[in-house]
Order: C-alpha cells, then sequence, then structure tokens
C-alpha cells in the first residue's frame, strides 16, 4: 500500500517526468495529496465557439473563429494601441491590444484564420474584444473544444 500524501504525481499514468515538473513549478503540485485537494478558483469553459453576432458587451470570456481583415495602429505615446478588425462572416469586432505591438504586426498576418480567447467589451459604436490569446485556427490541436483552468497568480 502507498501513502498518497509521499507518492510522487510522475508516477499517475498520463503526467510523468515533465508534466509533473511543469505541476510542481506552476501549481505547488508535488504529491498525489496535493493534486486531490488543490482547487482551481476559477473555471473558463472554452468548448464553445461563438460567432460574432451572438456576443454582447455582459458576456463572460468568449472563443472566436475567423480572420483579420487590418490592422491600425491608434493614438500617440502611452495611449498608442493597436486595433485589429476580426470577421468571422457574421460581424466585425475590433481586438485591440495596448503592448507588443511590434511583435504582433510581424507575427499575426491579414486573412489567416484564427481562434481568439478573450473579454468582449461593449463600446459606444463598436464591440471589442481584449484578447488573452490568439492562435492559428489550422493546428492540429485545436480540433477539439478544451477548457481552461485559471490558477491564482502569485505576487
Amino acid at each position: 500500500m502507498f501513502d498518497i500524501t509521499t507518492r510522487d504525481i510522475k508516477y499517475l499514468q498520463g503526467v510523468g517526468p515533465q508534466r509533473a515538473t511543469v505541476l510542481n513549478k506552476e501549481l505547488n503540485l508535488f504529491s498525489l495529496h496535493d493534486l486531490l485537494y488543490y482547487f482551481p478558483y476559477k473555471y473558463v469553459d472554452r468548448s464553445r465557439l461563438y460567432y460574432i453576432h451572438e456576443i454582447d458587451g455582459n458576456m463572460p470570456y468568449i472563443q472566436l473563429k475567423g480572420e483579420i481583415l487590418s490592422f491600425e495602429t491608434l493614438g500617440e505615446g502611452r495611449q498608442r494601441r493597436l486595433v485589429g478588425h476580426f470577421s468571422d462572416g457574421t460581424g466585425i469586432i475590433d481586438l485591440v491590444w495596448f503592448q507588443g505591438i511590434k511583435y504582433l504586426l510581424e507575427h499575426y498576418k491579414t486573412r489567416t484564420e484564427y481562434i481568439v480567447f478573450g473579454k468582449p467589451y461593449s463600446m459606444v459604436v463598436s464591440m471589442w474584444l481584449i484578447p488573452i490569446w490568439i492562435l492559428q485556427a489550422n493546428l492540429p490541436y485545436l480540433r477539439w473544444g478544451c477548457s481552461l483552468i485559471i490558477t491564482q497568480r502569485k505576487g
């Protein structure tokens, strides 16, 4: 018989040494006991793709699939932001980034299909989405819906 308080999680089926290292560092999980008594503070369901015509500013985090039509840089200095006009064929929403503008312009291309996850905000004349992540839609690991568990950040 083994003790769950001392049994290393790397011996659980599907975990292994590499994933155990990540669980140790990121979530401070070392034993089977730690894993059984770990309760994340928030669960975000990413199993559904929404259409732009379905969303409003009061919704929680959502996932959209479509393409970036164009980019536009607005504001000056500290007010500068990048706006990507995103469409799924049912409407257009503005993706807004406040940091990393140069990187975003180099790595994300127009007329390429992406899956975007973020929080929608309703503005006076348009709908905004502040993306948490954006991934190319044709990657093989995105064929099925998945869920995201958000844990508390340290510090």
